[in-house]
């Protein structure tokens, strides 16, 4: 089922948060297990989090695991999460640092250490086993994202803000403090006699979070303020969810994922749908089939999606896919161009190749070979190699996209043909 966000909470704006409150908040979340790990900057917002989960943890049968990660980004950063780390000693919570070594930052700082400290936090709880990570962020950082979010044109998805648990890297995100006014986490780091750090480049009106917080109070008296954001939040994530519901029951009965990585669109089942419904399902295909971490502009969508309601649509590339339609059908196929996933694989290993495919090599696989796209091939080529492609993947553009084995620039093999068939194996990852 999907999340939606949490009702706000309304005791005192600056009452402590309790340990009931976060017990209320955890369970409303949905999550269950015996660890959790924090990210604990040693800010007000992630103190307070560490302090109400240490209270939390014990009783509740949860061994928490805290870590802090240095930017490296301004020369006191070391000190204080080395600060932060005897802090979380007198809550018995267990304490890892997280350097980022990066060469020196000039442009879009603030996103490029937002992109590391995710894949480092989701990096380190996979290590240690981890499936679960609460992040501090509050009430009024809802309302920022909310804004920013709006200023860049988002949509209903967008307008949601954060949602209180997500999929990172198959770790599960918790926000259980989205509906807290900071006040109130800073009324708890002062109630336990709690000192915090506090980052200067937040306030700074370099970034563009720092020029709504200097913005907060002319904001706030036009009602934009944090709690009625926040509520804007709730109710764009309630219509996104209904709105996924039906994009979901299209693509059950319009999509056809085919095993060789690409999808079939029954244009018929397709065509009469709201619009909205439409590019959410292509949204959903070209994201599946494309593998890119690159943005799709609602604009690209809305145009294949009306060229679509035409006829016949001659071959185009959206999002790393090639795109055709004709006699009621489009195909949407990975784009050979736009694969550039090579890397050596190990007897014994398991790769996710290209967004799409798993592939597994057995111990008895030989060594020294590399995973990379098959290519266009000569077809003798591909009838000593692989025996049998050609007749089950008769499109050269859809065979050109999947997997295969090579050492060096000699083609060795491809999935589910050929004579690595009994040491190769690969499964389909989109659907």
């Amino acid at each position: 089922m999907p999340m939606t966000a949490a009702q706000p909470v309304t005791p005192p704006a600056a009452a402590p948060l309790t340990v009931v409150e976060f017990d209320a908040a955890m369970r409303q979340l949905g999550w269950e297990g015996n660890q959790l790990a924090l990210a604990v900057s040693g800010g007000p917002d992630s103190m307070a989090l560490a302090l109400c989960a240490a209270q939390w943890a014990a009783p509740a049968g949860v061994q928490l695991v805290a870590f802090t990660l240095d930017h490296a980004l301004r020369p006191e950063s070391a000190a204080e999460a080395t600060q932060v780390g005897r802090w979380l000693q007198r809550y018995g919570i267990e304490h890892h640092i997280l350097l980022w070594e990066h060469p020196p930052l000039t442009r879009a700082v603030q996103q490029q250490a937002r992109e590391a400290r995710y894949a480092m936090l989701a990096q380190s709880c996979r290590l240690r086993g981890i499936r679960a990570l609460a992040l501090g962020h509050q009430l009024e950082d809802q309302a920022e994202t909310v804004l920013l979010r709006f200023a860049k044109g988002s949509g209903i998805d967008g307008l949601a803000g954060m949602a209180p648990v997500t999929d990172f890297a198959g770790i599960t995100l918790l926000r259980p403090l989205l509906n807290v006014p900071k006040a109130r986490l800073i009324a708890t780091c002062d109630a336990a006699d709690q000192p915090f750090v506090t980052d200067p480049s937040n306030a700074k009106t370099a970034y563009a979070r720092g020029r709504l917080r200097a913005a907060a109070d002319v904001l706030a008296a036009e009602g934009l303020t944090p709690e009625r954001l926040a509520d804007l939040a709730a109710r764009a994530a309630l219509a996104s969810d209904a709105l996924g519901c039906y994009a979901n029951r299209l693509l059950a009965q319009a999509v056809f994922w085919q095993p060789a990585g690409y999808a079939e669109l029954n244009l018929p089942r397709f065509a009469p749908e709201p619009a909205e419904i439409r590019q959410r399902v292509l949204r959903r295909v070209l994201e599946q089939i494309g593998g890119t971490r690159l943005p799709l502009r609602h604009a690209a969508v809305a145009e294949l999606d009306a060229a679509l309601q035409q006829p016949h649509l001659a071959q185009r590339t959206l999002h790393g896919c090639g795109i055709r339609a004709y006699d009621g059908l489009c195909r949407i196929v990975r784009e050979l161009a736009a694969i550039n996933d090579s890397a050596p694989i190990m007897p014994g290993e398991s790769r996710i190749w290209d967004g799409r495919f798993r592939v597994a090599l057995a111990p008895a696989a030989p060594r020294g070979l590399t995973l990379a796209a098959l290519g266009i091939q000569p077809h003798d080529c591909l009838e000593r190699v692989a025996p049998g492609l050609r007749q089950a993947v008769p499109l050269g553009q859809v065979r050109a996209a999947l997997p295969a084995l090579w050492r060096e620039t000699e083609l060795v093999g491809a999935p589910f043909y050929g004579p690595g068939a009994d040491w190769l194996t690969c499964e389909l990852l989109i659907a």
